[in-house]
């Protein structure tokens, strides 16, 4: 019987918020533009609301028109978020270009991520990083922090996501036809609650990530009792 365990990134692995908002606050259509007092953590609280890069441009909308957002409901993909998304990853790609260090610094692993790999070793599990993150990224952090342990090919990216639509569809891809017992992590109670009825997976909210306390569900699991887990898996 295999053993998986799907991860997230941000969220789950990473702190990325000031990374992300460094790179918004960057893109053509914000970079000229004043910020409001408290913009970062404004985008600090807004930070659960997001999913694919896109949903970015309503948290900045919301932020320069000084408007609530509550949830994601209204979040609707459209020509300007496309663009605005095209722009955000050129904007990540210009600031790791012009100063990589400063960039790097704006990333701080949790210590989940520490944690898991003191026990890594000892774990016949594969692990899947499901992120709607761009590979490359994904794996530069990883590379500069020396985290090895998870295979190049195992890291699905933006274009998976893209391509399948959801988390979920990635997940059932990997699972189709194994004989497995497997477990999920992510901070987003809507990508985990999409998940819920498929036979042997095991979903963990991540507490220690960007959590909306509204929508917050019966599988939050703090650092320890989600290392527990994988050792149990």
């Amino acid at each position: 019987m295999k053993k998986i365990l799907f991860l997230d990134f941000d969220g789950v692995l990473f702190d990325t918020v000031e990374e992300a908002y460094q790179v918004a606050i960057n893109t053509k259509i914000y970079k000229n533009r004043k910020l409001p007092l408290n913009s970062l953590d404004k985008f600090r609280k807004y930070r659960c609301l997001v999913g694919p890069a896109w949903n970015y441009y309503y948290v900045m909308e919301a932020i320069f028109n000084e408007t609530k957002l509550k949830n994601s409901t209204t979040f609707i993909e459209s020509n300007d978020t496309k663009e605005f998304e095209k722009d955000f990853f050129e904007s990540r790609k210009d600031l790791k270009l012009s100063n990589y260090k400063f960039w790097l610094n704006l990333n701080k692993q949790y210590l989940f991520l520490e944690k898991l790999q003191k026990i890594e070793k000892s774990l016949d599990i594969l692990i899947y990083i499901i992120t709607t993150k761009d590979k490359q990224t994904v794996q530069d952090l990883l590379n500069e922090f020396k985290i090895d342990f998870i295979n190049d090919d195992f890291i699905l990216g933006k274009d998976s996501f893209n391509k399948y639509d959801s988390k979920k569809n990635i997940i059932l891809q990997i699972l189709n036809e194994n004989d497995y017992k497997a477990l999920f992590i992510d901070d987003l109670h809507e990508h985990l609650k999409l998940c819920e009825g498929i036979e042997n997976l095991q979903l963990i909210q991540a507490d220690w990530g960007y959590i909306n306390e509204v929508n917050s569900s019966q599988y939050l699991y703090n650092i320890n009792e989600a290392i527990n887990a994988i050792k149990k898996l």
